[in-house]
């Protein structure tokens, strides 16, 4: 593809000096076994963004064991519930009760679409 593209002498393949993303994946996931069998099958219908373990992008190891090396990940958790508490407190308890219980999960208020 890199070749069709023009793009081999930077891309396509693992050499030095090229670009390149690689993603290692725990293939010892019970939905992914017998991996041996159709190994490429299972990898593209039945593989998980859970099942990387380490992923380099460019040559830098971003990911490692599962682990974020680039940014915090406790600050962004943090900063996410945070974010859920302020919605939560402008919506209202009422309307968060009523959005967050089953069945209504997901549907509209008729008030809110007009």
């Amino acid at each position: 593809a890199a070749r069709a593209l023009g793009i081999d002498k930077i891309t396509g393949s693992l050499e030095k000096g090229k670009s390149a993303d690689i993603i290692i994946i725990d293939t010892m996931q019970p939905h992914l076994q017998p991996f041996g069998v159709l190994s490429e099958a299972r990898l593209v219908y039945h593989a998980q963004g859970g099942d990387v373990m380490t992923s380099i992008i460019e040559g830098q190891v971003v990911m490692e064991n599962r682990r974020l090396l680039l940014c915090d990940e406790k600050k962004i958790i943090s900063d996410a519930r945070k974010a859920q508490s302020e919605l939560f407190e402008r919506l209202g308890e009422e309307r968060v009760r009523k959005y967050t219980s089953y069945p209504g999960l997901y549907e509209l208020e008729a008030e809110t679409v007009r």
